[in-house]
């Protein structure tokens, strides 16, 4: 790491503070309509500040994948022979990520202040972003373990509270406390990790304890390193801990495009690409990585395909391109640090941009209708801009070159295959050639879902009912296509806005070794494969889809079974909390019989002595002055005592 002073890194800081402070800001005004625009105008505040710092990269800040650090402005604390020095990280990539979590975070307020215009809770739920913003740019920013992991709390906590901000449905407050209880339990993991790391470089700066560790590799370096893993699995929703994310689609539509773009479950590629040099001397913990994205991977592609709503299989992928995101750093060596932390970052990039979209698009399109079923929400992109918006970001979601989704899984394919890690590799680089096949199948469904109008038997063979039913969900179709065509500009904008970066983001390859340190290529052999991988699974999708939506062939009598992740809660239940409690019971028995008991023999033993010299005593009982004055008279007693036999001595 380069040490710098902070002058002209001000901007840097800007994008933590900026939205900090309006969240400070708009809590005690939640009810009133400035908060709109307090959150909103510090939001572009933020995006102006992140945009002017990539701009001025060429004379702040190394563009070779480096990291530069400058003081926060907070006093350094020395605890004994630990030094917190409260750096922050200045760098090409940190500058990139920045930028687009602002945008992301303006886009999810501006779309936000429409789509709950009418929630009385509006104003908290604006300033929970800004705070959920502020927190992602100070885990982006940091190169201390301590801001780090200060940021990633905060992120959790404000992730339960966007979760659930419809609390007054039970399945919102199940879904948050879920997310809350499975992210905390992953947390441990992410706390032991630091103070190991810490206490060995006697420091908590990142430079400092990446130079200490690569001279003492060893157990407990795995075993740190181990448990950072195990805290990104859990707060990216990787198997095991894959399940809390699709229930968290409880919450309203532009805290899941939050969530799932560019703040929570990306957090974790930030982390482990900051740290990779790292992994690259323990392998069991990469191993441990490896395996739970190949099959996080896969397990995701294949639940978003039998899902039966679209805002939940959008959760469920996720699930898998987040896996896809960290594949790079599972297969990663000493001599493609570099290079995987760009690979992931890219992916980072490219999946905030097009997960912002379609979220948002998904929101927009079921706004009138109150609901994300592909049933209902069939036909409903009928106008040019949702068109456009739905085929640009299934596109780029399927991984199709020249939007900017096929540019960065072609990088992380060409990095994983070259990693040279053998078994590893060839594990990884295989789920994902699967999952490539796998997403392209469940983006054509949606795409198809979105841009056809229903079809069915004509309405001369329908029974009654099934006419009143299919008449209905015209009508409905109609209503949702009307409301899209007479939404306001707000929504227009921010979703047309998210179609242009998906569309065109990928230029930004161009500027690939300014921007992540690497050379932009292109390999023409993994390009071509994954190109071939993708237009077979659309074809596949198109050909199940002939006869209407193809989950009814996949998953027509066990949809509940896909819709509810493979009844995966039963197996949390089965391997976690019935053990857990069982344990607890024994614990408090043995509590209560070896422990208690004996006490609570003692002091019944005492009532009795008591009750029976009571009953002996001729006078009065003693009142509480009694008892204070014998207590003073005892005490004095003793002290007396004491100093005669001190003096004597």
């Amino acid at each position: 790491m380069i040490e710098e002073s902070l002058g002209r890194h001000l901007p840097v800081l800007a994008t933590i503070v900026i939205p900090f402070l309006a969240a400070l800001l708009a809590l005690p005004v939640a009810r009133r309509r400035v908060v709109r625009d307090v959150t909103v105008i510090a939001g572009f505040l933020a995006l102006v500040s992140a945009g002017y710092r990539l701009w001025d990269l060429p004379t702040t800040a190394p563009g070779d994948g480096s990291f530069g650090s400058v003081t926060s402005g907070i006093p350094p604390i020395s605890l004994g022979e630990l030094t917190i020095p409260f750096d922050i990280a200045v760098s090409a990539r940190t500058a990139l990520i920045s930028l687009v979590v602002a945008a992301v975070t303006l886009a999810v307020l501006a779309f936000a202040t429409w789509y709950l215009k009418d929630d009385d809770r509006l104003g908290v739920f604006l300033a929970t972003v800004s705070l959920f913003a502020a927190a992602m740019q100070l885990v982006v920013h940091s190169a201390d373990l301590l801001l780090t992991l200060i940021g990633w709390e905060v992120m959790g906590f404000c992730s339960y509270l966007l979760i659930g901000h419809w609390s007054r449905t039970a399945k919102a407050r199940r879904a948050a406390y879920k997310s809350f209880i499975v992210t905390r339990l992953a947390d441990v993991g992410f706390v032991i990790g630091v103070v190991i790391l810490a206490a060995g470089a006697r420091s908590t700066n990142y430079g400092t304890v990446i130079e200490h560790w690569l001279g003492h590799p060893g157990a407990a370096l795995t075993l740190a390193m181990g448990c950072l893993v195990v805290a990104v699995l859990g707060k990216s929703a990787q198997a095991p801990f894959q399940d809390w994310l699709a229930d968290a689609m409880a919450g309203p539509t532009p805290a899941s495009a939050l969530i799932h773009a560019a703040t929570m479950v990306a957090a974790g590629t930030v982390v482990l690409a900051q740290l990779a040099p790292l992994l690259t001397i323990t392998p069991a913990a990469q191993w441990l990585l490896a395996l739970s994205v190949a099959v996080t991977m896969l397990l995701g592609a294949v639940l978003a395909l039998g899902q039966s709503d679209l805002k939940t299989l959008l959760a469920w992928s996720t699930v898998s391109q987040i896996a896809v995101m960290l594949a790079p750093l599972a297969v990663l060596t000493a001599a493609h640090v570099t290079v995987a932390g760009a690979a992931a970052l890219f992916h980072l990039y490219a999946h905030a941009l097009f997960k912002a979209l379609l979220f948002l698009t998904i929101g927009w399109l079921s706004f009138s209708l109150h609901s994300n079923l592909a049933t209902a929400l069939q036909g409903t992109a009928r106008r040019l801009l949702s068109r456009l918006a739905v085929i640009i970001g299934f596109a780029a979601l399927a991984g199709l070159p020249l939007v900017v989704g096929g540019w960065s899984k072609e990088l992380v394919v060409v990095t994983t295959a070259g990693s040279g890690t053998g078994v590893r590799t060839w594990l990884v680089l295989a789920a994902i050639l699967v999952t490539v096949v796998l997403s392209a199948m469940y983006a054509t469904r949606a795409a198809l879902i979105l841009l056809r109008s229903r079809s069915g038997p004509a309405d001369a063979d329908l029974s009654t009912g099934e006419l009143r039913a299919v008449v209905a969900s015209r009508a409905a179709m109609r209503e949702a296509q009307r409301a899209v065509a007479e939404s306001p500009l707000t929504p227009r904008a921010v979703i047309a806005l998210l179609t242009l970066a998906t569309a065109f983001g990928g230029l930004l390859l161009l500027g690939l070794d300014r921007y992540l340190g690497v050379e932009a290529h292109v390999s023409v052999l993994w390009l071509s494969v994954t190109l071939v991988l993708a237009l077979a699974g659309i074809a596949l999708a198109w050909v199940l889809s002939k006869q209407g939506d193809l989950t009814a062939r996949l998953s027509a009598d066990r949809q509940r079974w896909w819709d509810y992740g493979f009844e995966v809660d039963r197996a949390y239940l089965a391997l976690v909390v019935t053990p857990v409690l069982a344990l607890a019971r024994v614990v408090t028995r043995i509590d209560d019989a070896v422990v208690d008991r004996p006490v609570r023999g003692l002091a019944a033993g005492a009532v009795r002595l008591a009750d029976r010299t009571g009953d002996t005593s001729p006078t009065r009982p003693l009142t509480g002055v009694g008892l204070v004055a014998i207590g003073l008279v005892v005490l004095v007693g003793v002290g007396v005592g004491v100093g005669l036999l001190g003096g004597g001595g």
